[in-house]
């Protein structure tokens, strides 16, 4: 939106700048016909009056396309202006609005960017240690540097050079987690001396085990072992006396009985 209109104004100064040097050029005109018409009573040619009347057609048109701009740049104008010497300030206020929305713009898209870069940096898990040191105090860090970018009304400031400065090791600790499978060596070796440098050698060493990562990137834990049984203490056997078997009786012969005779 900002650089369509951009080009409308260059356009209308343009058109501005032919119109008035055209005016200029018919006021010469009218000037030598109005000497004319006083001393000879001679009336303006035609072609003079259609040239004027067309350079008054363009004035409406150029004021109509400068008024629509100016609406849209929010520029008031309280009342259409009536020569083109007052259509200068307002093209003037028009151009000032401009920039002054680009301004805004750069600096929204700063702080987008900044702002979810340090969103993703604090989205930052430890795979075995939710309150891992290292890792709390850098989510500290991108909490301060995401309120000072949030803070910033210029971009040209020493104040958003300073809040610069200090994103890079946020972005070197996302590329480690992220993208640590793809890495070069000499990538990878500069990444990690940024981190180190700037939140510590612990955390450095977890994203280099890829101990760090996103929620849902890590897999459940593997379930514990089962408890190894507990020996058994060895259980003598149990003899179970069965009933003794009655010992065969021999039974003795009977006694041979003589019957006498």
């Amino acid at each position: 939106m900002t650089l369509g209109m951009d080009a409308n104004v260059a356009e209308i100064a343009r058109e501005l700048a032919a119109l008035t040097q055209r005016f200029v050029d018919l006021g010469a005109k009218l000037g030598e016909a109005a000497r004319a018409l006083q001393d000879a009573g001679a009336p303006p040619s035609n072609v003079l009056v259609e040239a004027l009347s067309g350079a008054r057609g363009q004035f409406y048109q150029l004021r109509s396309q400068a008024l629509t701009v100016a609406d849209a740049a929010g520029v008031p104008t309280p009342a259409p202006p009536e020569s083109l010497h007052e259509l200068e300030p307002i093209l003037a206020s028009i151009g000032a609005a401009l920039r002054e929305r680009a301004r805004r713009q750069a600096l929204e898209l700063v702080q987008q960017g900044a702002g979810a870069l340090l969103d993703r940096v604090m989205e930052i898990l430890h795979q075995d240690d939710p309150e891992f040191p290292a890792l709390v105090g850098c989510r500290a860090k991108a909490r301060e540097a995401r309120a000072a970018v949030l803070a910033l009304t210029e971009l040209e400031s020493d104040d958003a050079r300073g809040v610069a400065s200090g994103l890079p090791p946020f972005a070197d600790l996302l590329a480690m987690v992220e993208s640590r499978d793809g890495l070069d060596d000499e990538r990878y070796a500069h990444l990690e001396e940024s981190v180190t440098r700037a939140f510590g050698r612990p955390l450095a060493v977890a994203a280099a085990r890829g101990k760090l990562g996103f929620e849902g990137e890590f897999g459940a834990p593997a379930a514990p072992e089962p408890p190894a049984p507990e020996p058994q203490a060895d259980i003598e056997p149990v003899t179970v006396a069965t009933a003794a078997e009655p010992c065969p009786v021999d039974a003795e012969p009977a006694s041979s009985v003589s019957t006498e005779p």
